[in-house]
């Protein structure tokens, strides 16, 4: 008797997984139907739109919208209502596995100083031999390999003469192989972090990545996934990091650029008032007359004047909250899902021929999380927006990564906050000491630093650097 109460325990328990699930998906399906209507008609009036993007960005727009509600108990947004499902997986959905192997031979070269010991390259080459057949790391074939290969010679000798690897010359050589093998486990997780980061800008639903630690191995699923090539090539790209110039909100030229656009951009209706175009989600109504919050809610898209009295006039500034405190490189702050759209407008040649020529706008690559002021909590959730300054007659950045020999980061010995601390050859000294000269006598400008086209941070600059040493704190 007492296991037919435990099977009709997990029985009823089953049963209301399974309608808890249904109840998720009839939403869900509804939504992604309405997105499916809204890519046919998209693609078809713009030839320059894919089906594809045209879906994605009627998605992308529901992201933080409350979209669907269970009274009393909570409120699903389009990404909590997938998050909340069941995985369906690459054998029920189709879609791509990829397996990747982290490059660490570079990772040993360059914590080396670049060194060109023969027997080191020979040790790599034969590490690369072994990597093919052996189911061990890279660092532990590495290791074995130096052995084969070194007559003999500790692996200090290879190692030591970079004083940012940790190693000395009399570092045995168990100690030395187990300071690489955590310096190489961050550089892996790190690959790991940025593979992750990268995959939620490819737009598939549910996919899943995992480590695995002991291979240096990632294995990365993509259900759905409906263009193989540009995920490959999205996944094998090295970060590309650089460091940019930054204009203010108050540098001439950019707040009365963003009006001059978004008065442009505006719809003008007969009586001349500035309309703007306005996103609203709600609830249908019931058959009594009145909303009905059981449903989903609807998309729909209406005309309404602009506020001409405020700082929002129009399809642009309605969705940035404009930094009003100034003093700093954030032009103001964005919600997620208004970064495709704002990302497109910018991009248009009138809107960017009432801005200073130079400039060019990214959004950081986090949003803003644990601001305790009251008066300021709005912003938790939301993405900041950049404008970085160009070169003349180039698009690229004046300074990039491939300058910096050793990046590390360690807690300040005096205030216990965690600063980053970048070494840079001589040529990156050279331009490093000639921007943060630049930027500190220009009123303690900050420098965007920018990883994937995403501004990771932007630094104020308090003294030149002159050395190509500098440690940054704070965010």
């Amino acid at each position: 008797m007492q296991s037919k109460g435990v099977v009709r325990f997990f029985l009823i328990a089953l049963t209301i997984v399974c309608l808890y699930q249904y109840l998720l998906v009839i939403p869900t399906n509804s939504i992604e139907a309405a997105a499916r209507r809204h890519a046919d008609e998209c693609a078809g009036k713009t030839p320059t739109s894919s089906w594809r993007t045209c879906y994605s960005e009627y998605l992308d727009s529901l992201s933080t919208e409350t979209v669907f509600e269970i009274p009393l108990i909570k409120k699903f947004t389009y990404a909590d209502l997938k998050k909340s499902q069941l995985a369906l997986g690459l054998d029920l959905k189709g879609g791509m596995s990829v397996l990747l192997q982290v490059d660490l031979r570079d990772f040993l070269e360059s914590l080396s100083g670049n060194n060109t010991d023969e027997a080191f390259a020979q040790a790599l080459n034969k590490a690369d031999e072994l990597q093919k057949t052996k189911q061990g790391d890279y660092i532990t074939l590495f290791a074995q390999a130096w052995k084969e290969t070194s007559g003999g010679r500790p692996l200090a000798s290879i190692f030591a003469r970079n004083e940012t690897s940790g190693i000395k010359f009399d570092t045995p050589d168990a100690d030395a192989i187990n300071i690489i093998r955590t310096a190489a486990n961050g550089t892996v997780n790190q690959t790991y972090d940025r593979l992750k980061k990268r995959i939620d800008k490819l737009g598939v639903v549910q996919p899943n990545v995992s480590l695995d630690a002991a291979r240096d191995l990632i294995q990365v699923e993509l259900p759905g996934i409906d263009n193989p090539q540009r995920a490959r090539t999205m996944l094998q790209s090295q970060a590309k990091l650089e460091f940019w110039e930054t204009y203010r909100i108050t540098d001439e030229g950019v707040a009365k650029g963003l009006q001059e656009a978004d008065i442009m951009l505006g719809m003008r209706d007969t009586s001349g008032v500035v309309m703007v175009k306005d996103t609203l989600y709600e609830f249908p109504m019931g058959a009594n007359g009145q909303p009905d919050s059981t449903k989903e809610k609807v998309m729909r898209v209406v005309d309404r004047p602009a506020d001409g009295s405020g700082p929002k006039a129009g399809p642009i500034l309605s969705l940035i909250g404009i930094n009003q405190q100034g003093g700093n490189a954030i032009i103001g702050y964005v919600d997620k899902n208004k970064i495709r759209l704002l990302d497109t407008l910018f991009k248009r040649d009138d809107v960017k021929a009432k801005l200073p020529a130079d400039l060019v706008f990214k959004f950081s690559r986090s949003p803003v999380q644990g601001v305790q002021e009251a008066s300021l909590s709005s912003l938790n959730g939301k993405y900041e927006l950049y404008a970085i300054k160009k070169r003349p007659g180039s698009d690229d950045a004046p300074l990039d990564g491939s300058v910096v020999k050793d990046a590390r980061a360690d807690p300040d010995p005096t205030s216990g906050d965690i600063q980053v601390s970048l070494q840079m050859n001589n040529d990156g000294a050279r331009i490093w000491a000639e921007m943060t000269t630049k930027a500190a006598n220009n009123g303690n400008r900050e420098i965007a630093i920018v990883l994937d086209d995403e501004v990771v941070s932007a630094p104020r600059v308090i003294n030149p650097i002159t050395g190509g040493n500098s440690s940054i704190t704070g965010n």
